[in-house]
């Protein structure tokens, strides 16, 4: 039962890296569709969706860690110069 845990684990996370991400996107899309889109706007529908998205994504990247550790004091390229 552990194993097929652990796959269906490994299954999800394919699909969804970052659970914040995922909610986040899911929360942004249900709140547009229930309380924005029937709003007369015309349209901005679209655009609004999208800034909306986007807005998400470059915030979620701004929260990620670096993809490696910076370099620390004293640590440089040794014989460089």
């Amino acid at each position: 039962m552990h194993t097929l845990t652990k796959i269906l684990g490994e299954l999800v996370s394919l699909f969804v890296d970052d659970g914040t991400l995922a909610a986040t996107i899911l929360i942004w899309v249900a709140f547009y569709g229930l309380l924005l889109q029937p709003l007369p706007m015309g349209s901005w529908q679209g655009p609004i969706l999208f800034i909306g998205l986007a807005v998400i994504l470059i915030e979620n990247t701004r929260r990620a860690p670096p993809p490696y550790p910076p370099p620390q004091a004293g640590e440089g390229r040794e014989g460089a110069g």
